[in-house]
């Protein structure tokens, strides 16, 4: 027999046993690679049924945000690129700024246009402010010194509720002072307050260069909240007297009215003193009487009457015509 000729009488089972066994260390390696395999087919399903596509208004796909927090699902991690990210963080920021704009133009639930004015050449004055229109003005005759905008001379002024209708109504172009208001002297903080349809309201500070506070007063709806107030019903419905006190001082715009509501008198005091001019009217509105008072507190000088009128009008004392009328 042949040296190389194969041995016939080997059973099959060896020869098939000694052939598998080249194969064996490919087959194991093969094992050990399905499981990964298949888990990784799972979790890209998973991911896949995670970016759920919808598209919002604007077109632009968005992720199922319910889905992608879901604590059974595998944990995804999305970064953005460099310039993706810094897209995302300057649309964060002008966000924030409309937010913040948007709340800064309303003040007391209504919303307010922006407004300055600056005066002086070698001293600058600038007054920054937040105004609605008139029409916001409170039917109240009580509610006396108005502030306003006036549109034409382009600066801020104040009247008396009776003037300021009446010039409303013979065209006057204005707007109510609402809001923060703010009013610099060469760049420095010297008052700040809040307005409210025209009147002074809340907290008022007063600041002199250096910073240093000098006054605060609370308003309320044009009156100091310490104010003194008289009425002439037990409902305190229709008010007698207005006293401004500050600090247990007379310090500011005093009222008193006549009983049928008309302004009776009404002038400014500055450290329990009478200043300034001080007026008086009849029960028919009719001007009555103009009196003037020393500047500042300090001025000991005697008051100096004016001017006087009958209750029709008539003027029976002008100190510029010599006095009496006849």
């Amino acid at each position: 027999m042949p040296r190389n000729h194969p041995n016939t009488n080997t059973p099959i089972a060896m020869k098939i046993h000694f052939d598998a066994s080249r194969y064996l260390p490919f087959c194991f390696v093969f094992l050990l690679l399905i499981p990964g395999a298949t888990s990784y087919g799972f979790a890209q399903k998973k991911k896949d049924q995670h970016l759920k596509k919808t598209e919002n208004d604007e077109g632009v796909l968005e992720l199922d945000e319910q889905e992608l927090f879901n604590e059974d699902q595998p944990n995804l991690r999305f970064e953005l690129s460099d310039e993706e990210a810094k897209l995302a963080k300057e649309e964060e920021k002008q966000s924030k700024r409309r937010k913040t704009s948007k709340k800064k133009r309303i003040y007391f639930d209504i919303k307010t246009k922006g407004g300055f004015t600056k005066t002086g050449s070698s001293s600058i004055t600038v007054e920054v402010f937040r105004m609605i229109e008139d029409s916001y003005l409170i039917k109240d005759p009580y509610q006396k010194e108005i502030y306003y905008y006036d549109t034409k001379a382009k600066r801020i002024k104040q009247d008396s509720y009776d003037d300021f209708r009446a010039k409303v109504k013979k065209g006057l172009s204005a707007y109510l002072l609402h809001g923060q208001y703010q009013k610099y002297r060469d760049q420095e903080l010297r008052e700040e307050g809040y307005y409210y349809k025209g009147l002074k309201h809340d907290r008022w500070t007063e600041l002199n260069s250096k910073g240093v506070l000098l006054e605060k007063i609370t308003f309320h709806l044009g009156y100091p909240e310490s104010a003194q107030i008289t009425y002439y019903d037990a409902a305190e419905k229709k008010p007698k007297e207005i006293i401004p006190v500050v600090y247990d001082r007379k310090e500011g715009k005093y009222y008193r009215f006549h009983e049928n509501g008309v302004l009776a008198e009404s002038g400014d005091y500055q450290n329990n003193h009478k200043v300034g001019t001080w007026r008086e009217w009849h029960e028919n509105r009719a001007r009555k009487q103009d009196t003037q008072y020393p500047q500042k507190w300090w001025d000991e000088k005697e008051p100096i009457l004016l001017r006087k009128w009958t209750e029709k009008g008539v003027m029976t004392y002008d100190i510029d015509r010599g006095g009496e009328i006849k």
